[in-house]
């Protein structure tokens, strides 16, 4: 508690208003307990986008990824390490900002930690091998996050595996050079090769932080009988739906697993949350008449849904008058 406020606030100290990182709106104690109060991210996380929509695109992997490295270069100027990127730690408000959060083992650099923290599968080497962590932890775990968004798998390495080291090891997937050659150097071994945040931030692939016409913003297809109260509004062909904590985990168990989402996509319980992933993934634009569950059988449009309610509601006032009339 007290390390992710004094982290939090050191961060907006140093930059005024810190962009792509969660606002601290307040902090205190309740019975004991420590309470952080953060700005609403109202539309989940990058790992609740991933499991839903596979891997993206390299201009939507690029919007994503030059904003949370807008937020690294700002951690990293107020002289703090954040040591647990990953897509769950990266929040979404409306419109998919990105805002960067959860900076419960952030450390300042002068402290010179060393071990291993944050989250398996975005482990840097260094602190694999027990050594002196620095910034370059967190480029480490931007790579990965970006592999991640093209590829739809983690890297997979091990302190035995040095498959990622290897120059061909990017050729099997279908990326532009430079981007390949991107994530050679931000996945570097050695922690003094990968570039620093701010020299990336003149990279194109890193410069892009206008939201592509082609990214969706959607999050999970409300199940019929779920009638939220509150949200954002629904763009034009566009699902949007409150995200429940049952969905959160669900969908942050798919998308940190080090296998491609879409075989979890096949491979898990057909539940609404996958199904729904699918029809999103799918290339037809989303419409009311598309957006149905596999589960759900013959196609019904979501209007449909509504109108048997109505007639149900309707049928049992019908009911009840007959029955007062006799």
């Amino acid at each position: 508690f007290d390390i992710e406020v004094s982290m939090l606030r050191q961060v907006h100290e140093e930059n005024g208003l810190a962009p792509s990182v969660v606002e601290l709106v307040d902090a205190f104690t309740y019975n004991g307990q420590g309470c952080v109060v953060m700005e609403l991210c109202g539309w989940g996380d990058l790992g609740a986008l991933l499991a839903m929509r596979g891997p993206l695109t390299e201009i939507e992997a690029s919007y994503f990824a030059s904003q949370i490295l807008e937020g690294v270069a700002a951690i990293h100027s107020a002289n703090i390490i954040h040591r647990d990127l990953k897509p769950g730690n990266i929040f979404l408000t409306e419109g998919l900002r990105v805002k960067i959060g959860d900076f419960g083992v952030s450390v300042n650099v002068k402290d010179r930690k060393m071990g291993i923290v944050g989250t398996p599968g975005f482990y840097a080497p260094e602190m694999l091998l027990g050594d002196v962590h620095t910034a370059a932890v967190d480029i480490w775990c931007l790579g990965t996050i970006i592999f991640l968004m093209l590829i739809g798998r983690m890297p997979g390495l091990t302190t035995e595996s040095k498959v990622l080291y290897d120059d061909t090891f990017l050729d099997r997937f279908t990326l532009r050079r430079s981007v390949k050659r991107l994530l050679m150097q931000m996945l570097a071994l050695f922690p003094e090769s990968r570039p620093k945040a701010r020299e990336l931030k003149s990279r194109p692939f890193l410069s892009k932080r206008n939201r592509p016409d082609q990214l969706r913003v959607a999050t999970f297809l409300v199940p019929p009988e779920y009638e939220p109260t509150h949200g954002p509004p629904a763009p034009p062909t566009t699902i949007v739906a409150a995200i429940t904590p049952l969905a959160v985990a669900a969908s942050q168990e798919v998308v940190l697993a080090a296998t491609p989402v879409e075989e979890h996509a096949v491979s898990a319980n057909n539940s609404d949350i996958i199904a729904t992933a699918r029809i999103v993934n799918s290339p037809v634009p989303i419409n009311e008449d598309a957006a149905i569950s596999e589960q759900a059988g013959p196609k019904r449009p979501l209007s449909s849904m509504t109108d048997d309610k109505e007639t149900k509601r309707v049928k049992v006032v019908a009911d009840k008058d007959e029955a007062t009339d006799n």
